[in-house]
C-alpha cells in the first residue's frame, strides 16, 4: 500500500525529533532547542490535518492538567508576570507534546517508528560518548565538549560524560529513560543473529551511564530491574531481579545521605588511661586501665543539601501557590549575598531555578529531580 507524501513527511519529522532529542546544545535564546522547533512544525501539521478531533480523554490527562494548573497558580507570586508566563509557556509546551504524541502514537506504525529512531539516537550518543571518553582518558584526545573534568566527592577528579547534553546529570537521566527501550529491542524485536549487537548496544548505554558519575545510577538499576524480561533464566533470574531491587533501595539511601554531608576524612585512635579503683564496679575488668576511643571526622555540607534547605524554606513561605515561576535563582542570590551559600551553591542554583518555583509539593520535589 502506497504511503501518502503527508504521512511520509510526518514520519520524517518524527524521526528528526527523536534523533534531535538528546542534542541539548543549540545556543538559541531562552534555552530553545532544535527539537522544540521540530515540534512546532509537527504541531502545525497535526492541527492542520484535524488532529484535534482525534484527541480523547484518559485518566492520565487529569494529572497533566493538575500539573499545568498548579504552575499557572504560581503566577500569583511572580513579581514580573511576563517572566512567569515564559515559564508557564514551557510547561504548556510539555502538555501539548503529551497530547500530540499521545494521539499520533495511536497508530502502531508511528509508535514503532518513534521508538526505533529514539533507540538509534540513544545508541549513537552512548557509543560515540564512550569511545571518545576512553580516547580522552587514555590518549588525551582533544574533545572539550565531551564532558566536564571536575572534582567529585569520594571519586576525585574525573571526566564526567556529557556529550550533547549541558550537564552529566541530564545525560544520566536521559539514559535512565532510554534503557527500557533498548532492552525491549534486544529482548523482543531483534532476530537471534543480531542479539550480540544488541547486547553491545546495551553495554554502551551502561558504560555511558557509569561515565556520568551521577546519582542517576540508582534509577538506572531500577529501570533495568523492571525492564529485563521475566522469562530469562527462570528462578535464578528472578533472584537476580530481587537483588537489583534491593540494591536500588540501598543506593537510594546511601546517595541521599551523601547528598547531605561530604565526609572528607575519618580517623580512629585508641589509648589506655589509668584506672581509679574506687570508680570501678566489681563486674568490670580493668587490669590494663580504661580503654578510650577517639573518632575524628572532617566534613562539610554538600551543595544539594543547602539548595534543598532553601527550597524547603520557600515551600513553607508559600505552600499553596508557590514562590513564582523561575524565581528560585533570585532566592539563591539573596542567600549568597547574606553569606548563607558560597559560589558553588550559587552556580548550581541556576540549573534548578525554574523547577523549584513550582507550587506545593512540586516545589520541594522537582528541585531535587532537576539537580540530579
Amino acid at each position: 500500500m502506497a504511503v501518502s507524501p503527508t504521512l511520509r513527511g510526518e514520519r520524517a519529522l518524527l524521526a528528526a525529533y527523536m534523533l534531535l532529542l538528546p542534542i541539548m546544545r543549540s545556543g538559541l535564546p531562552w534555552n530553545i532547542q532544535w527539537v522544540d522547533l521540530v515540534f512546532v512544525v509537527i504541531l502545525g501539521i497535526f492541527i492542520g490535518r484535524g488532529g484535534l478531533r482525534r484527541l480523547s480523554v484518559i485518566p492520565l490527562d487529569g494529572l497533566v492538567l493538575a500539573y499545568v494548573v498548579s504552575c499557572a497558580v504560581s503566577l500569583i507570586n511572580a513579581p514580573l508576570i511576563a517572566a512567569g508566563f515564559i515559564g508557564l509557556m514551557k510547561v504548556g509546551s510539555l502538555a501539548a507534546l503529551y497530547l500530540v504524541f499521545g494521539a499520533l502514537f495511536k497508530d502502531p506504525d508511528m509508535r514503532q517508528a518513534a521508538v526505533r529512531w529514539f533507540i538509534v539516537g540513544t545508541l549513537a550518543v552512548s557509543g560515540i560518548g564512550v569511545i571518545l571518553w576512553w580516547a580522552t582518558v587514555l590518549w588525551k584526545f582533544p574533545a572539550p565538549w565531551l564532558g566536564s573534568d571536575l572534582m567529585t566527592p569520594y571519586v576525585g577528579k574525573v571526566l564526567r560524560l556529557t556529550v550533547t547534553f549541558p550537564t552529566p546529570q541530564f545525560l544520566g537521566n536521559y539514559l535512565v529513560m532510554a534503557l527500557p527501550f533498548v532492552i525491549g529491542l534486544v529482548a523482543w524485536r531483534l532476530a537471534p543473529r543480531w542479539r550480540a549487537w544488541g547486547a553491545l548496544g546495551i553495554a554502551a548505554v551502561v558504560v555511558a551511564e557509569l561515565c556520568t558519575f551521577t546519582h542517576s545510577v540508582a534509577g538506572f538499576l531500577a529501570a533495568a530491574a523492571f525492564s529485563l524480561p521475566r522469562q530469562w533464566g527462570g528462578r535464578l533470574w528472578m533472584w537476580a531481579r530481587r537483588i537489583l531491587l534491593v540494591s536500588v533501595v540501598g543506593l537510594f539511601v546511601v546517595f541521599n545521605a551523601l547528598l547531605i554531608w561530604y565526609l572528607r576524612d575519618l580517623s580512629v585512635s585508641a589509648e589506655t588511661v589509668p584506672v581509679d579503683a574506687r570508680l570501678v564496679p566489681r563486674q568490670v575488668v580493668t587490669l590494663q586501665g580504661w580503654s578510650r576511643l577517639h573518632v575524628t571526622a572532617t566534613y562539610a555540607p554538600v551543595v544539594y543539601a543547602r539548595l534543598k534547605q532553601l527550597a524547603w524554606e520557600a515551600f513553607l513561605e508559600h505552600p499553596v501557590v508557590g514562590m513564582g515561576q523561575g524565581l528560585f535563582h533570585e532566592r539563591a542570590e539573596r542567600a549568597y549575598r547574606a553569606g548563607r551559600i558560597d559560589e558553588n551553591h550559587r552556580h548550581a542554583a541556576q540549573s534548578v531555578s525554574h523547577e523549584v518555583g513550582d507550587p506545593a509539593a512540586n516545589q520541594a520535589v522537582a528541585q531535587h529531580d532537576r539537580a540530579e
